[in-house]
């Protein structure tokens, strides 16, 4: 894609995130599937229990599961981005770090997000949406540039700068259509469940309620897959728009 002609456009991003999903998941089938396999085991844990009496055994099974799936997830976030960029900017050389130290990387940032962002978005929701929204592209940042975790916040600020309400705009446009999507489409395959009889138990007395959570929770990690991708793309979509919209500045001799 010529990045000349890239422009913040909620369609234009969404259309191209359909044929990125396509090479994506036919490029990194194999991590896919492990991340939707890691992402349904505690369905299967739990089975038709109720959270709260399920044993100590199956909790701790459940803590085993989500450390493991730590490693797909932040291969889910490296391939995406990479990739991405990759598409959006052909010209631009990716730094040569080693995939170790990029998720190492990668998850500081999450956890970062975590300890300024949550509670924000918690406590004070307006500074946590701008926070939030101006740290969108922290982790393009970090994949493109050799900037450490600070540096590339910090950097992601920089560029939004006097353009949060444009950048806001487009990623909840964005954001808002993929939601609405993945709704529909569960919505959808829990009704032709339904039509089947599979969910028919949600209507008797017993555990019929969890057996129909059990569905949906391993419906869960396969419809995030998408997402992921799709949301990952658009950061990296907005990423490089505002890299190239963004003045060099000149330096005098």
């Amino acid at each position: 894609m010529n990045t000349a002609s890239l422009k913040l456009s909620v369609r234009d991003a969404l259309e191209s995130s359909l044929s990125f999903l396509g090479q994506f998941l036919k490029q990194h089938w194999l991590l896919a599937i492990i991340y939707v396999v890691l992402g349904t085991l505690p369905a299967f844990i739990i089975g038709d229990q109720d959270i709260s009496d399920i044993s100590f055994e199956k909790r701790a099974g459940l803590g085993i599961v989500a450390i493991v799936n730590v490693i797909p997830s932040l291969l889910l976030i490296y391939y995406s981005l990479r990739d991405a960029l990759l598409k959006l900017d052909p010209s631009n050389s990716l730094p040569n770090k080693s995939l170790a130290f990029a998720l190492w990387q990668i998850f500081c940032m999450n956890l970062l997000s975590a300890i300024i962002g949550v509670p924000l978005l918690l406590l004070l929701i307006l500074p946590g949406v701008w926070w939030s929204t101006k740290s969108t592209v922290s982790f393009a940042n970090l994949l493109s540039t050799n900037d450490g975790v600070i540096d590339s916040i910090r950097k992601s600020h920089q560029l939004m700068n006097e353009r949060f309400w444009q950048c806001l705009g487009f990623l909840v446009g964005t954001s808002s259509t993929v939601i609405l999507v993945t709704v529909i489409a569960g919505i959808t395959i829990g009704f032709f469940l339904l039509i089947g009889g599979v969910l028919n138990a949600v209507f008797h007395e017993g555990a019929g309620f969890n057996r129909a959570m059990m569905i949906f929770r391993v419906m869960g990690p396969v419809l995030a897959v998408f997402t992921a991708v799709v949301f990952y793309y658009v950061q990296a979509w907005l990423y490089v728009y505002l890299k190239q919209d963004t003045p060099v500045p000149v330096t005098t001799v």
